[in-house]
């Protein structure tokens, strides 16, 4: 599992986010903005998911917190 930093990467320009019913599926177009900053095997790839995802759970727990969350972070 890459863990893949993509923080100079335009969307819609540089990469595409699809959800095709597989999970949530990123495609590069420009591999120039992109770069892998840690690989790691599955197993601890996705125990690392699975807590960001109970962390993430545990700070937004209602739809009224996640906006509240978007409404902060987009200032």
């Amino acid at each position: 599992m890459a863990e893949i930093d993509m923080s100079a990467a335009v969307p819609k320009n540089d990469y595409t986010i699809v959800n095709r019913g597989f999970g949530h599926e990123v495609f590069v177009h420009n591999l120039d903005t992109v770069s892998v900053k840690n690989v790691k095997p599955i197993a601890v790839g996705m125990r690392d998911a699975a807590a960001h995802h109970r962390r993430m759970r545990d700070r937004i727990p209602s739809k009224e917190a996640c906006v509240r969350f978007w409404e902060a972070i987009r200032g």
